[in-house]
C-alpha cells in the first residue's frame, strides 16, 4: 500500500516477445505434428491418446496444487526439472500413443503459455489457468531466451 492507501500493483513478469513467438511457433508444430498422426492411426489409438493427453493435464493440476501449497519456495530451476521430468519420460519411454500424448500436451501448453505470455515452465500452463495462479518455475529453454532478449533489449536503449 502507498502513502496515499491505494494498492501498489506488482508488475507481473511477461515473457519477451521473440520467445512468445518462438513458443507459439514450437507449440503450433508440436499439435499440427499429432495431428497429423491422429490421421494415419485408428480410432482406438486417438482415444488412447487423449486419454492419456488428459491424464497428463490432470497429473500436473495436481502437482501444481501440491508445489504451491507444501513446496512454494522451491527452487525455480530444480523445480522446472522436476516437473518436465514426467512429460519426458512419457515421450522418450512410453508407447507411441504416449509419446504423442506428450507432444499433444507440450504443444498446446506452449500455444496457451505464449498468448498468456507467462514466462515460466510450459507444462504448469493448464494448471495455472485452473487455479488463476502462475508458478514460478523456470522454463528450460525459453526462460534463457528471456533473459538474453531482455539483456539485449537494456543493450539496445543505451
Amino acid at each position: 500500500m502507498n502513502a496515499d492507501g491505494h494498492i501498489e500493483s506488482t508488475q507481473v513478469p511477461q515473457a519477451t516477445p521473440l520467445s512468445r513467438v518462438a513458443r507459439f511457433v514450437l507449440g503450433l508444430l508440436l499439435v499440427l505434428e499429432s495431428m497429423r498422426i491422429f490421421w494415419i492411426e485408428d480410432a482406438v489409438w486417438i482415444v488412447k491418446t487423449v486419454a492419456a493427453a488428459a491424464a497428463v493435464v490432470v497429473f500436473y493440476t495436481l502437482v501444481h496444487y501440491l508445489v504451491s501449497t507444501f513446496v512454494p519456495h522451491l527452487n525455480r530451476w530444480i523445480g522446472a526439472v522436476l516437473a518436465v521430468a514426467p512429460v519426458a519420460v512419457f515421450f522418450f519411454f512410453g508407447p507411441s500413443w504416449a509419446r504423442v500424448a506428450a507432444l499433444l500436451f507440450v504443444g498446446i501448453s506452449l500455444v496457451l503459455i505464449a498468448f498468456l505470455g507467462d514466462p515460466g515452465c510450459e507444462v504448469m500452463a493448464i494448471p495455472s489457468l485452473v487455479f488463476g495462479k502462475r508458478t514460478d518455475l523456470a522454463c528450460i529453454i525459453f526462460t534463457p531466451m528471456d533473459w538474453v532478449e531482455q539483456k539485449a533489449a537494456k543493450w539496445a536503449s543505451r
